[in-house]
């Protein structure tokens, strides 16, 4: 026969079970203290504890803060005209103009010009004499078809500019090969500038940077206190930014300098367009929306950079290489990075590149007047 304690364990439900319900006790009681001991140690801690987690959130507020000071102030650049009166805009024309195509007649007169400027207060902004700079024949050398240079940059302002002086110093081999090619006289030709402003704007309205809705939301990002600094609270209003972080292409402006790659993306490919479609400038809309959808899909696909928008460009189009010129006449090495010429690559496969270039507009424009999936967020200029 067990003896009375095991006999008294074995009903739990009455009140003979005293012994099982000791014991959940004790567990729970040792329980409760290892848990105060635990948030003792992380209240008296927790500067050491927290200090990786405080320094990541602290970086990643200061990322967001700028990320979205960016897209709300773009749209400003276009509204701000250039001001030759303006030392910064100066210093920003006078770095375009160093990058212009140099006449060799000219090259000494010109250097001479802009070093006397010293001497001539009264055309002087920022160290340069600005009619000099103004009156250079490397404009008209460099594809610019006007008298006046500013002209070219009517209707794009401060961004227009910036946007060039990027594509100029980024890419300085392919912006020579389109600069000569549109300064010489004929009917295959665009101005270059106002190329670049059309771009430059169509960029805007397919990432939905050109207007700002009425109604704004605001973004509060609380204050952080890391390594003994605080960072204040800060309250944001959120007009573009944030129907933007809808979209599939919210994480390419992580890079602070996404809109000026993505700008230079869509100029080389409207170049590439136009030099396969042999336009003229009466056909430069046609070309200017083949370049809009492709633009559109890219972003369509989720990147998360530029960089991937080019990887994912260069697979279609190889993959459009293979299919109607066969594997022995494409070259896949030829096309390695963004910064490699795909229009220089185009020209020495002509053939295959054109046939290349009118399958995938075709393709994404099909693309485009297909019914959408009401789940899939679509750029509005698209298609």
């Amino acid at each position: 026969m067990p003896d009375d304690e095991d006999y008294l364990s074995t009903f739990p439900g009455s009140s003979l079970g005293l012994p099982s319900e000791a014991r959940e006790v004790r567990h729970k009681t040792r329980d409760a203290e290892e848990a105060v001991q635990v948030m003792a140690m992380l209240f008296k801690e927790q500067e050491a504890i927290l200090r990786d987690f405080r320094g990541e959130l602290c970086s990643r507020r200061s990322k967001l803060r700028d990320k979205v000071r960016r897209l709300e102030t773009l749209r400003f650049g276009m509204e701000e005209p250039l001001d030759m009166t303006n030392e910064s805009h100066v210093a920003l024309l006078k770095r375009l103009w160093d990058a212009l195509l140099v006449p060799e007649e000219s090259m000494v007169e010109e250097s001479d010009s802009m070093l006397s400027a010293s001497s001539n207060s009264e055309n002087e902004v920022g160290g340069v004499d600005v009619n000099a700079m103004l009156s250079s024949p490397r404009w008209k050398c460099s594809g610019f078809h006007t008298d006046n240079p500013l002209g070219g940059f009517r209707g794009g302002g401060v961004l227009a500019l910036e946007c060039l002086v990027f594509f100029v110093e980024e890419y300085p081999e392919k912006a020579r090969a389109m600069m000569e090619r549109n300064a010489v006289a004929g009917g295959n030709r665009y101005p270059f500038p106002v190329a670049s402003i059309n771009v430059m704007r169509m960029m805007m309205r397919l990432l939905m940077l050109d207007e700002a809705p009425d109604v704004c939301t605001k973004l509060v990002l609380h204050s952080v206190e890391t390594n003994g600094d605080t960072s204040p609270a800060v309250v944001m209003k959120l007009r573009v930014a944030e129907r933007v972080s809808r979209t599939p292409f919210w994480r390419v402006f992580d890079d602070p300098k996404a809109f000026f790659k993505l700008h230079a993306m869509a100029f080389m490919l409207l170049d590439l367009h136009w030099v396969h479609s042999g336009a003229t400038q009466m056909g430069f809309q046609p070309v200017l929306d083949a370049t809009r959808r492709q633009m559109g899909w890219l972003l369509e696909q989720a990147p998360i950079s530029v960089e991937e928008m080019w990887t994912t460009w260069m697979k279609v189009r190889e993959l459009d290489a293979t299919k109607f010129s066969g594997p022995t006449n494409f070259d896949s090495s030829a096309v390695t990075s963004p910064t490699s010429s795909s229009a220089s690559f185009a020209l020495e496969n002509e053939h295959a590149a054109q046939q290349m270039a009118q399958n995938l507009s075709v393709k994404l424009e099909d693309k485009a007047e297909q019914p959408q999936d009401g789940n899939t967020t679509q750029p509005p200029a698209a298609g």
